[in-house]
């Protein structure tokens, strides 16, 4: 998600491309992906808890900051880092890779974690994502917070692979329209099970903040 998202950014600002859409679609549907995850124990089986369930599919349409008094989910950085130390690994985990992701996009955005409301990610539930995020955490944070959610759409919807990147800007975009979040800057973070890690800052701007 990340990825598409900076090419988006590139295809609008640099080859002035009015509206881009981005597809979150992948494989873990194909019978060859599944047995793979099963055979790792990645998958939620009737001897398995700690999985996730499989599904997919999703878009979004980005464009430019527009120039009109409306209610806007903004991206204002994004960053990306290489977890060396990835569930599979015997390495110690340090979460280097997403504290690498984390501050590249804060600097971009040029803010601190601190003034951030609230986490969202892709975890679906396993232990070590979890882990990691607070491993994050720790070597990030500087300011105390009170509270720090962190959200995981899915514990509503399931592991939908590729397009949990979309469904995460959906639930920030409809939390903050409607009032439900615990305020309108935003850390969302993502990892692949290679070790890619993103990190994404957003932020809502009201139609009266604007």
């Amino acid at each position: 998600m990340g990825i598409a998202l900076q090419q988006a950014r590139k295809l609008i600002y640099e080859e002035s491309i009015p509206r881009v859409i981005i597809a979150g679609v992948d494989s873990l549907l194909v019978g060859p992906t599944l047995k793979a995850y099963e055979e790792q124990e990645h998958l939620l089986t009737s001897r398995n808890s700690n999985g996730f369930i499989p599904g997919e599919a999703a878009a979004v349409m980005v464009g430019p900051v527009p120039a009109i008094d409306e209610p806007q989910l903004l991206c204002l950085g994004v960053g990306f880092g290489v977890e060396k130390a990835t569930e599979e690994s015997e390495l110690p985990l340090r979460a280097d890779g997403l504290v690498q992701a984390i501050k590249a996009a804060l600097t971009e955005a040029d803010c601190s974690l601190g003034a951030m409301d609230f986490r969202i990610t892709d975890s679906s539930g396993r232990q070590y994502s979890f882990k990691e995020a607070n491993l994050a955490l720790t070597r990030i944070l500087r300011e105390r917070k009170e509270e720090f959610d962190i959200w995981h759409p899915a514990d509503c919807i399931g592991e939908v692979g590729a397009a949990i990147g979309i469904a995460i800007f959906t639930v920030c975009l409809a939390a903050t329209l409607k009032g439900y979040a615990p305020g309108n800057n935003i850390l969302c973070h993502l990892a692949n099970d290679d070790g890619r890690r993103v990190a994404m800052i957003l932020t809502y701007k009201s139609a009266r903040a604007i």
